[in-house]
């Protein structure tokens, strides 16, 4: 089973083209079994993305997984997860550092078997981008604004 719902956003549009999330069985069990947990809590984790533009798909590569601890969160129960501003400037970081093409955030709905993005994913949408181009340029990074993210049922 994969994620029920992945959004990409490249600055100002959404792409135009199928895409595929791609993670190896070991990311995926690791992914899964920290977002899903059996005390029904919103959990986090960001990805370094890879990308391979086939001719009718466009393919992201989870070059690295990394799970946002419990105690890294601001907030976190059945209905939100917030993670620390630090740990997310500490995992755009790496993104900046790195050669990925894409940063992606992911949190889970876990009292869903199918999940989409809720009215509030979607109101925090636009100021999470805008903070992350915000921040590369802060950082005067040549790396492009690439920002995906999922959330994930049960």
């Amino acid at each position: 089973m994969y994620p029920q719902a992945l959004s990409s956003h490249f600055t100002r549009h959404r792409i135009s083209r199928p895409a595929r999330l791609v993670f190896t069985e070991k990311q995926w069990a690791d992914f899964r079994s920290h977002l899903i947990q059996k005390d029904g809590s919103e959990r986090a984790a960001f990805m370094l993305l890879g990308r391979h533009k086939g001719a009718v798909e466009t393919k992201y590569l989870v070059h690295k997984l990394l799970l946002v601890p419990d105690d890294r969160c601001v907030q976190q129960h059945g209905a939100v997860v917030e993670p620390e501003i630090e740990c997310v400037l500490e995992n755009l970081l790496k993104y900046t550092q790195g050669e990925c093409a894409a940063f992606l955030h992911a949190h889970s709905h876990p009292f869903t078997r199918v999940a989409y993005f809720s009215s509030i994913d979607d109101a925090y949408l636009p100021r999470e981008i805008e903070s992350l181009k915000n921040y590369l340029q802060l950082r005067k990074s040549d790396r492009p604004c690439r920002f995906a993210r999922i959330v994930l049922g049960q």
